[in-house]
């Protein structure tokens, strides 16, 4: 587990807490310091300070994936293969963003996502009973 935040005192509590109940954790000052154990560790979670926007680059592009990403309070989803041009617009865009504004956007695509889930659940019902097929 890693636990990225500013505040040493939060950060050494949770560690305590998570570390007491048999977890390693590691603790993370910055973004820089993020990176640095990211090089070393492939966390199973990540506990990130509440005004970070995450940015979620993957393969898996099934949209009930996409929908649990934006569920969890995720910002942007992109999969791979991606122009990493198209990525950079993506995250300037949101980081130029008020919070205000990244919340707004960020809850019109979960229900995007949602919506989009909700159809493809449709067409495999459609599918399943034989719907339209000659």
């Amino acid at each position: 587990m890693l636990v990225v935040d500013d505040d040493p005192v939060l950060c050494s509590v949770l560690c305590d807490v998570f570390e007491h109940e048999g977890y390693t954790v590691r603790w993370a000052a910055g973004g820089e310091q993020a990176l640095a154990a990211l090089d070393q560790l492939v966390p199973d979670c990540m506990i990130l300070a509440p005004r970070t926007r995450v940015v979620v680059l993957t393969a898996q592009d099934e949209r009930r994936h996409v929908l649990r990403c934006f569920e969890l309070g995720v910002f942007k989803f992109a999969t791979k293969p991606i122009d990493p041009s198209i990525l950079f617009l993506a995250v300037d865009k949101l980081l130029h963003m008020s919070n205000d504004e990244a919340d707004r956007e960020r809850r019109e695509e979960l229900e995007m996502a949602r919506r989009l889930a909700q159809l493809d659940a449709a067409l495999d019902e459609i599918r399943a009973r034989g719907i339209g097929r000659g």
